[in-house]
Formats: C-alpha cells, sequence, structure tokens
C-alpha cells in the first residue's frame, strides 16, 4: 500500500495516476542532460576484437546458475521453461542468441517495475522513500549473464578498467576496498604525516547513465562493435506497478536496467575513464565500489590534506557533470587521521570542517567527523574499532533475537537446522571486517565484546540456561570461540 505522496508544491496526493507520475519522474528523469559522447580524458580507442558465436555449453553454463523461483518479465517465463527448451532442443536458443548479436538487436527490453518502500525512511510521503524492482525477461537475462562474462573476461585480460574499482574484479569485494584503504590511513599514521578522508556518493548513479556516452566507452575499449550496439542501453520500456494500478508503459531514455545481469559491468566501464585521470595525482588516490567514492590525501598539516582532498573533489564533480551524473551533497563525509602523539603545533591541529564550492549549488560546508561508517565498515580518526566490533555485537544479538521465532526448546527447527541459521546469519555479522580490524595484538577486550554475544547464540541453539559454561558448548555445536 503507497501512502499519499507529495508533489512538487509540497501537496498530498493520492490518486494512483498523480503518485506514477511523481514515481516515473524519480525513477526514471526523461529529462536527461546533455552529454558529448566523446570527451577530453577519454583514453586512445583501442582496436576492436572478436568474440566466439554463443555456444550451447556456455547457456547451459549459465541455466545452471539460475533458480527457478525467479520471478518473470511481462511474458510469464521464467527459467524453469528455459532450461526444459535448452534440454530438448540446445540449438534453439542458441541460434537465437547469436542472430540477436550479429543483427545488434536487444528483443526483451520491456521492463515490468514493481514500487516497494524503503526500510526505516523518516517520511513515506516522499517519493525517494521507495525504490523500484524491475522484473525483466528471463530470456533476456540468460543472454546477459552469458554476454557478462565475456565483459569481465576482456576486462581482466585487457585490463580495461584499474584496480581502484573494485566492485568489477573477480576475488574482490568489499571488505578489500576498506583494507586498502585502512592500510593507507596506516601507513600515514606511520610516516608522521596527516591523512583526510572524503566519502562521497553519486545521487541516482545507475538511473543517469548516458547510454550515447556509455556506447561510445565501449567502442573506445575495443569491445566487438555488433556487441556495442546491441547492449540494452537504448530503446527499453518500463511499466510501474504498485498495489493493483499499472498505468501504460513509458521509454526510457537513462539508466542501466535494475536486475540485469550487465547493469554492474556496463556501470564500472562507465566511471572508467575517471580512474584513469585519478592515476596522475600526487598525495591523492581516488577509490570506487560501485557509486561510493572515497578520496584520500596525504600532507604535513590537516588543513593542507583537507584543501588537497576538495581540489581533486572538484575535478571529479566536473567528471560528474560532464557525464550525466553528480554527488550528493548531504551525504558528504570528511575526517583526518594522524598519529595520536603528533605534535598538534606541527600539523596545524584538528579542523571542524571545510567549505567548497559546488558550480551547481554554490558554496557548500562539510564537517569534520569524528567517525564514520564506509562499507559497512566504522572507523574513527583514532583506528580504535570500538564502535564497529559494539555495532556488530548489538546486530548479531539483535538477529539472534529474531531468530526466535523459528522455534523453542519444544517446537520448532532442529539442532542441525538451527546451527545452519546461527553459521549462515550470525557469523557474518559477527566477523563483518574482521579482516581490516583484527591483529591478534591488543585486542582481547574487542574478541571479549563479540564472544559474548556469540555466547548468548550458542546457549540459544543448543536449548541450555545461561549460567552454563560455553567451552563444551562450542565442541559440541563445532563452532569455535571468537579468539579461533
Amino acid at each position: 500500500m503507497i501512502q499519499p505522496l507529495r508533489n512538487a508544491t509540497n501537496e498530498l496526493v493520492d490518486a494512483p495516476a498523480e503518485k506514477a507520475v511523481l514515481f516515473k519522474a524519480q525513477f526514471f528523469p526523461d529529462d536527461p542532460k546533455p552529454v558529448a559522447p566523446a570527451q577530453l580524458p577519454d583514453p586512445t580507442p583501442r582496436v576492436p576484437r572478436t568474440w566466439d558465436p554463443v555456444s550451447p555449453e556456455e547457456i547451459t553454463l549459465a541455466l545452471s546458475t539460475t533458480s527457478n523461483s525467479s520471478a518473470p518479465g511481462m511474458s510469464g517465463i521464467g527459467y524453469k521453461i528455459l532450461k526444459w527448451a535448452h534440454n530438448i532442443c540446445p540449438d534453439a536458443l542458441t541460434l537465437l542468441f547469436n542472430l540477436c548479436l550479429d543483427s545488434s538487436i536487444h528483443p526483451w527490453k520491456h521492463a515490468k517495475v514493481v514500487v516497494i518502500n524503503k526500510l526505516d525512511k523518516p517520511n513515506y510521503s516522499l517519493p525517494k522513500a521507495y525504490h523500484p524492482i524491475s522484473l525483466l525477461e528471463c530470456t533476456g537475462k540468460l543472454l546477459e549473464k552469458v554476454i557478462a562474462k565475456w565483459f569481465n573476461w576482456d576486462i581482466e585480460a585487457h585490463h580495461l578498467i584499474p584496480m581502484t574499482q573494485f566492485r568489477s574484479h573477480p576475488h574482490h569485494n568489499v571488505v578489500d576496498a576498506v583494507a586498502t584503504l585502512v592500510h593507507h590511513i596506516q601507513a600515514t599514521c606511520a610516516t608522521g604525516t596527516v591523512g583526510t578522508l572524503l566519502l562521497f556518493d553519486i545521487s541516482g548513479f545507475f538511473n543517469n547513465i548516458n547510454p550515447a556516452r556509455a556506447t561510445h566507452t565501449l567502442h573506445n575499449l575495443g569491445f566487438p562493435p555488433n556487441v556495442c550496439d546491441w547492449t540494452l542501453l537504448i530503446g527499453r520500456k518500463a511499466s510501474l506497478n504498485f498495489g493493483s494500478y499499472t498505468p501504460d508503459p513509458f521509454s526510457i531514455t537513462n539508466s542501466t536496467p535494475q536486475g540485469s545481469p550487465l547493469s554492474p559491468v556496463l556501470s564500472a566501464l562507465y566511471t572508467a575513464s575517471l580512474l584513469e585521470v585519478s592515476k596522475s595525482w600526487t598525495f591523492c588516490d581516488l577509490t570506487l565500489y560501485v557509486d561510493d567514492r572515497a578520496i584520500y590525501a596525504t600532507s604535513a598539516t590537516t588543513s593542507e590534506a583537507t584543501k588537497t582532498a576538495l581540489r581533486h573533489y572538484a575535478i571529479i564533480h566536473d567528471w560528474l557533470t560532464a557525464n550525466s551524473l553528480e554527488a550528493d551533497p548531504s551525504k558528504m563525509e570528511l575526517m583526518s587521521f594522524m598519529k595520536e602523539c603528533s605534535n598538534r603545533n606541527l600539523i596545524s591541529g584538528k579542523i571542524e570542517g571545510a567549505r567548497y564550492n559546488n558550480p551547481v549549488q554554490g558554496p557548500n560546508h562539510v564537517t569534520m567527523a569524528i567517525s564514520l561508517r564506509y562499507l559497512g565498515v566504522y572507523l574513527d580518526h583514532c583506528l580504535r574499532w570500538d564502535q564497529h566490533i559494539t555495532i556488530m555485537a548489538n546486530h548479531a544479538c539483535s538477529t539472534i533475537r529474531g531468530v526466535n521465532l523459528l522455534g523453542n526448546s519444544i517446537r520448532g527447527l532442529d539442532f542441525l537446522n538451527w546451527r545452519k541459521v546461527y553459521n549462515a546469519l550470525v557469523i557474518p555479522v559477527l566477523t563483518y571486517g574482521a579482516q581490516v580490524w583484527y591483529t591478534g595484538v591488543g585486542q582481547k577486550g574487542l574478541v571479549q565484546h563479540l564472544q559474548v554475544a556469540q555466547n548468548k547464540g550458542i546457549h540459544k541453539i543448543t536449548s541450555t540456561f545461561r549460567t552454563l559454561p560455553v567451552e563444551p558448548l562450542h565442541n559440541m555445536t563445532g563452532i569455535p570461540p571468537s579468539l579461533i
């Protein structure tokens, strides 16, 4: 149920047709900013490469990673039917997919968009408190799975995306991005200099990717011309659905389709030229994880490190503006790092914040924080990790209380399934970011905090009293203590 929404004049509207207009303007803006396909920072065009035709084995492999319960698109054809059809006649889908690529035609571009509310938003009368769930045609997603694998292979083989884009490389994950940043911070403190971290978020990143610019980027990087022109960025349509109301379908001029296997790859390639620009920076670097950006600058003083970070942020802002993107000023965060025993007179001490000029919105101010959250890991200006451990332990305890709904000592899950639930839901929360903060030196208090939370889970899955020692319970459940 969608409650009344506020329009541009701050009036509440409840008619489904008026809500549909507001949601369309929020999710799929139809007035894209003009973007030049070719721009000065672009690298030298590469020689176009060729790809082999799609094979039946590739389709079989792609189908093996799909779920029969995945929601189908407008046609109602799910992966279960596709698996049956490909098993009966492997050449049918193979021929169809190769014809689509050879002719640069993507027939499955009509998405069913279901609107649902975001969790824990203070005001659900604003359209931005909701987000769209796109249900794409499974046949199209299957072809995109195959092509995405080819894209990823080319990215690695030809080094098309710098390593500072952590989302688009195999065996790289979110913790690696945080670990790299923490390594830079620790190196800064070890040398007695000052580091400044500036975090910012791209507003509506996936919804504002320009198709012409993205297609030009693919051609520039040497992908096969027929595949560059085939990609699903142009000629897409969508139908909004909320409640029982379904308005007429409309065209989508910008964005990558949500739920497509190709969207993360295309989005990473779209920002590849920005990372190439940052390679020439000195005493400053840029790391990306999808639409989360981090600038880290170093200098002899706090004020100079902050100025360096903001100066390079201005370069990024110009690139974003030229590519129809923009940063969200309300999500910018600033933090400085220094050795605790540093002479505050030499490094200019602590500053409360900094002003910078936004060419679009005018002068802005960003406040210096003493703690912040970066990719799920909580950092403070001294890298003490107490806040991160406390929050992770609290989350784990909340999860343990939540799974009480699944049963008790009399009925519900048996011991084996309780152990599976614990390993799947609680252990990942307790140990999240452990690769970043755990050194084993002087951290007994941090580990003990996690152990207290784990004790509650151990007593829960074994249905024992809280006063019972946990050592034998660890042996019985096969769950090691936190210290291990």
